[in-house]
């Protein structure tokens, strides 16, 4: 995905995520494309790790290390 998206104004937006996570199992939260003129995109949506993701994760960051 890229990292920035031409506005309506010509300049390059942002990726801005929104303040607000859901309290669903994965959490979720919404992210938008920002520019300093105003204009603003929806972006789409995110989505976190379960903790079994997150445990799977941690364990196999401690195998690479051996």
């Amino acid at each position: 995905m890229s990292e920035t998206k031409t506005c309506t104004c010509g300049k390059q937006m942002i990726r801005r995520n929104s303040d607000v996570v859901m309290t669903s199992n994965p959490p979720q939260w919404d992210w938008f494309w920002w520019c300093a003129c105003g204009h603003e995109e929806y972006g789409g949506r995110e989505h976190g790790l379960t903790p079994q993701q997150g445990l799977k994760a941690l364990w196999q960051a401690a195998q690479n290390k051996c």
